[in-house]
């Protein structure tokens, strides 16, 4: 492997343990604080400005509706991307967390302890779709005190165990 082939992965969340408990954080590089600049949502709320002779001011309103549209409806959009990307930071928190409060064996004692988990198991624990638990946890990492693990490595099928019960595989 070349230097220029190396792929670096930045963890979405980190957990760590304080004062015997187990905390998730979202990690402030791969969460930015995104907001509207004032100046521009203020826009949206102005008044067209007008001209002296007749004909140039129903032009200027035209444009100035036109670009008060404009403004309007980008901010809108702006505001719909900033709630979109709250509500996507929420469930990477919701599913984190649940998985660490399902897993806490792995973080305590390591890969031995880790508990059979499907999709299905955190779906139901968070209310949400399978479907939306897959892409939360596709290509999104943990960084824990055992090394940094891609959501989806949590996951793994049980085996039945001679004495009735149920063992994950990755602990095998």
């Amino acid at each position: 492997i070349t230097p220029s082939d190396a792929t670096y992965v930045v963890p979405d969340v980190f957990v760590t343990k304080r004062n015997g408990r187990w905390n998730v954080e979202l990690n402030p590089e791969t969460a930015p604080k995104i907001r509207v600049n004032p100046e521009y949502a203020m826009l949206a709320n102005g008044s067209s400005s007008s001209s002296s002779s007749s004909r140039n001011t129903v032009k200027s309103n035209e444009k100035s509706e036109a670009d008060n549209t404009f403004i309007k409806e980008n901010l809108q959009e702006a505001r719909w991307f900033i709630k979109s990307l709250h509500s996507r930071n929420e469930t990477l928190m919701k599913v984190s967390n649940k998985i660490v409060e399902h897993q806490k064996g792995f973080f305590e004692y390591g890969e031995e302890a880790m508990k059979p988990l499907v999709l299905h198991d955190i779906a139901e624990a968070v209310g949400m779709h399978e479907s939306t638990i897959s892409r939360v946890t596709t290509q999104k990492y943990m960084h824990t005190p055992r090394g940094i693990f891609e959501l989806k490595y949590f996951f793994s099928s049980h085996v039945s165990t001679e004495g009735g019960g149920e063992c994950s595989s990755t602990a095998i």
